[in-house]
């Protein structure tokens, strides 16, 4: 639920109170008319309450049940956030019980989507059971319908459920399969060059020799540093615990998506933050 957004009927950002109204004196005529006002999200949205001055919640949701806001969105509260990522975990959830498969894809920026430019380039067609996929390379037969993930959180939590078979491929990234156990490799493991995964062991959290950057360093690792900037942890799952571990010398569970390439990790989104996040 966002409060504002930007009206392609006025080409200006417009509360959502002050649509409602308009709304009812015949200014606005279309209630999907509106996109997120953070540039980099742009997603579609409707407005509630079309129409009736009178009435209480007065908001902006996305226009369609399977878009939500890319991850980072500045338009998104805190609250919005984590109902996004528990409607994931559900979506994927129910997926898995119905032997479907999950495709891991990125959320990019508005201009990179516009552009075409995703991790996943390969994508199920909606309404088409199945599809061509890879095991260990070799090409494959087709697999069942599958759910679009991309927060990191959702598979954190998949990895962490006892009901959900851990060696079984049922996560699909770039064309290829994987199962939890193989997708989750611990920090004190042996780098391979390459090699996706979801990274995940203790760090401690300090601050950059760069103003406003930190450091993340995992504990008895050869994994490198990954650098965030401290203003993001707010987008982050349990940031703000994480936050009370700077410069602490404090422990706290960090997972981190992404290849290890050379003496780098590379995200697998454009930006750190949108591959990490923080233990209980």
């Amino acid at each position: 639920m966002s409060e504002r957004a930007y009206s392609k009927e006025l080409k200006r950002i417009v509360t959502a109170s002050e649509a409602v109204t308009l709304s009812a004196e015949g200014k606005l005529k279309n209630s999907r008319a509106f996109n997120c006002c953070d540039k980099k999200c742009g997603i579609d949205l409707t407005c509630t309450n079309w129409g009736n001055k009178d009435g209480i919640r007065k908001y902006f949701v996305p226009s369609c049940n399977d878009e939500l806001h890319v991850i980072g969105c500045d338009e998104v509260s805190q609250r919005e956030n984590v109902e996004q990522i528990g409607r994931e975990i559900k979506e994927i959830v129910n997926e898995i019980e119905k032997n479907g498969i999950i495709t891991m894809l990125t959320s990019p920026d508005r201009n990179t989507k516009e552009n075409g430019d995703s991790e996943d380039k390969v994508e199920t067609p909606k309404g088409v059971n199945g599809y061509a996929y890879k095991d260990n390379g070799q090409e494959k037969g087709k697999k069942s319908e599958s759910r679009r993930a991309a927060r990191v959180e959702a598979f954190v939590e998949l990895y962490h459920r006892k009901d959900v078979d851990q060696k079984k491929r049922i996560i699909r990234i770039n064309g290829n399969m994987y199962s939890l156990e193989e997708l989750f490799i611990s920090s004190s493991d042996e780098p391979v060059d390459d090699k996706m995964g979801i990274y995940f062991g203790q760090a401690v959290i300090n601050s950059s020799f760069k103003p406003g950057m930190l450091e993340i360093q995992f504990e008895n690792s050869k994994l490198p540093v990954i650098y965030t900037n401290v203003n993001c942890l707010k987008k982050i799952r349990n940031g703000s615990r994480a936050k009370k571990k700077i410069d602490t010398n404090d422990r706290i569970t960090v997972y981190f998506r992404g290849s290890f390439k050379g003496k780098k990790i590379i995200p697998f989104n454009d930006k750190n933050y949108k591959d990490l996040c923080f233990g209980e």
